[in-house]
């Protein structure tokens, strides 16, 4: 029996999605992405919409965001938004959503945007997926104006680098922000009970 090109697309992209969980926590590739946006938006929307309550009074000016997902956090925001997604489908859909603003395809580790371009650098629920976050970081630091700022989130529950880093607190945040940043001021908090949040900057 043969399988129709969405269910191909669909099991190919869940195949990705859970192949790289199973990496101890790494999700860096558009395939893995694909599968959450097109089939999970749902269960990941309901996941998230506090903490983009929680978020939106610390946007200001023009905002740069390096992995807007589905833009969840934009809606009914109507500021100068840049953003880009690993994803051609979460940019799709945020071009519906957010139609004013400046979308591109691309990776968070480097994006098409110029230099000291943001006065917010939005990392929501980014840097956990990676073993080696410095490049995000660096991107960040690259896109944020001199008096700008970096808003980093990451969940109460997910490991920092994998299995082999320990779980996130603030402190751990904190000290990880300040090892990367050692020249900026720097706030932790939690927010939304179950993320924790640092700005930068």
């Amino acid at each position: 029996m043969s399988v129709s090109p969405k269910k191909s697309d669909m099991h190919a992209s869940k195949h990705a999605y859970y192949e790289e969980r199973k990496k101890g926590g790494e999700m860096t590739t558009a395939a893995a992405w694909e599968y959450l946006w097109e089939y999970r938006q749902g269960e990941y929307q309901k996941k998230h919409s506090a903490l983009w309550r929680a978020m939106l009074p610390y946007l200001r000016g023009r905002v740069v965001d390096t992995s807007i997902g589905m833009g969840g956090l934009y809606e009914g925001w109507h500021g100068d938004l840049f953003a880009s997604d690993i994803t051609s489908t979460a940019i799709a859909i945020c071009k519906e959503k957010l139609p004013t603003a400046s979308l591109a395809v691309s990776d968070c580790r480097s994006t098409p945007f110029p230099d000291a371009c943001a006065d917010t650098v939005v990392l929501g629920d980014i840097i956990q997926h990676f073993k080696d976050f410095g490049p995000v970081l660096r991107e960040a630091a690259r896109l944020r104006k001199p008096d700008g700022r970096i808003l980093v989130v990451v969940g109460a529950n997910n490991d920092a680098q994998g299995a082999q880093h320990p779980k996130w607190s603030v402190a751990s945040l904190e000290r990880t922000m300040r090892d990367a940043f050692p020249n900026l001021p720097i706030e932790t908090s939690k927010i939304a009970r179950r993320w924790f949040f640092a700005i930068v900057g």
